[in-house]
């Protein structure tokens, strides 16, 4: 998996058919954190408790809340497109951390259930970006985060 690809959790089809996420403009707060692994589209029930965030100067654990610029639009008859105007970044410092893996996308009003996760590497988890080495940014596609049906 290269830098930058997006990948769904197949638990988040579950968790959208039991009406656990609601995705829309007024929804749930949505937020973006910084974990140390790579996961995986299989992974059970993933929550942020489940990985370890990465720690150090100029990121605050939790990760950036992209609720206040969400939206749920129609694409075409039962598709549906899930987009940020929020781009989440951070801002190169010199003791930040040097280990960050993947980008989760999580609930943080369900549980901080894991939605989807970008991989930052190159190489499917190696080698880790560093906060000390530049800035660190997320810029979702202009055809948005996601979409489903």
């Amino acid at each position: 998996m290269p830098q930058g690809d997006l990948t769904v959790f197949n638990e988040y089809t579950l968790a959208t058919m039991s009406a656990v996420h609601n995705l829309a403009a007024a929804g749930d707060v949505i937020k973006v954190a910084i974990i140390t692994t790579l996961p995986t589209a299989a992974d059970v029930t993933p929550t942020l408790g489940d990985y370890t965030e990465v720690v150090g100067t100029g990121y605050a654990a939790g990760g950036i809340d992209i609720q206040t610029g969400q939206s749920v639009t129609v694409v075409s008859g039962a598709q549906y497109k899930y987009d940020s105007s929020v781009n989440p970044s951070w801002s190169q410092n010199g003791s930040g951390f040097t280990d960050g893996v993947a980008a989760l996308i999580y609930n943080s009003s369900k549980t901080n259930q894991g939605i989807a996760f970008v991989d930052l590497t190159t190489s499917g988890g190696t080698p880790p970006v560093s906060l000390v080495a530049g800035n660190i940014s997320v810029t979702w596609n202009a055809s948005g985060i996601f979409t489903v049906g």
